[in-house]
């Protein structure tokens, strides 16, 4: 009876144990996003603001072609157009 008990005890903290170390995995997945969505912004913008205000022909065609070659093709199309 006493270890009945015990064990059921143990299998109720093992379960708020689990649902604690998954809550803080989705929390720490979803802070790792944001932080990488930022830098994406960040870069992007830096990357746009110096387009804009460069009158250098050569690097502006540079930047150009590294965002073709990483970007999806409608992505860059869309960006493109905006340019």
């Amino acid at each position: 009876m006493v270890y009945d008990e015990k064990l059921k005890t143990a299998e109720e903290k093992l379960k708020k144990a689990e649902a604690t170390v998954k809550r803080l995995k989705a929390l720490n997945d979803k802070k790792i996003r944001t932080e990488e969505t930022r830098k994406k912004v960040l870069a992007g913008a830096a990357l746009l603001n110096f387009m804009s205000k460069t009158t250098d022909e050569k690097t502006k065609n540079y930047l150009v072609e590294l965002l073709k070659r990483n970007l999806e093709p409608k992505d860059f199309e869309y960006l493109n157009s905006r340019i």
